[in-house]
């Protein structure tokens, strides 16, 4: 069953990706068509119209030092696993796989293939791909819980949760207890990792 597939797989490897690419297109371009049904055209104009020159320009350095602080989890997942590579091959990893995952979804499947490709083509095996994958992962969910916690102690109000409400004090404790914990695991597992922009 197994040599079946195997050679199923390969004789029509490239005829089954292309149709995964196709149907992940599909399935994105079907949700912007949702998302955007009742967004008019000549109401992205205005709104982008009101917009002053530095508003734009401050967006687009702001997106762009977004994507490049996504960079680092990649950079810093690499040099985790002991398999340090040139900044832009981790840039170019780490940029194709968030676009095509926040764009369209399926982040293991789309940014997985992104991460999987650049990655193999630089010499790492399957086992190291995936070590790089949910490190990678992991540090980013750290930061969105940490950037949360901040904000519980920074800007509480109440919460309502459904069946209870969360009073800002009980927030405020919340949030230092989850930074508090962050620190004590922080300082534990700390080691120097350096970050090499030039590529050796």
């Amino acid at each position: 069953m197994l040599a079946t597939a195997r050679r199923f797989a390969q004789r029509y490897g490239l005829a089954l990706k292309i149709a995964a690419i196709v149907l992940l297109a599909a399935a994105g371009l079907a949700a912007l068509h949702g998302l955007l049904a009742e967004v008019r055209p000549h109401q992205v104009i205005v709104a982008f119209r009101a917009l002053g020159a530095g508003q734009i320009a401050a967006s687009v350095l702001l997106t762009a030092a977004s994507y490049f602080m996504l960079t680092l989890y990649d950079v810093l997942a690499l040099r985790i696993i002991g398999r340090p590579l040139p900044y832009r091959t981790a840039a170019l990893a780490s940029l194709a796989s968030y676009t095509l995952s926040h764009n369209f979804g399926f982040a293991l499947l789309t940014g997985g293939s992104a991460r999987y490709r650049v990655y193999r083509s630089a010499g790492l095996d399957a086992g190291e791909i995936v070590r790089v994958i949910a490190t990678a992962s992991i540090t980013f969910w750290m930061g969105v819980v940490a950037m949360a916690a901040v904000a519980l102690v920074a800007h509480p109000m109440a919460l309502d949760l459904g069946i209870f409400t969360l009073s800002p004090f009980a927030q405020r404790c919340a949030g230092a207890t989850i930074i508090a914990a962050g620190l004590v695991v922080a300082r534990r597992l700390r080691s120097p990792v350096g970050v090499n922009f030039d590529g050796r």
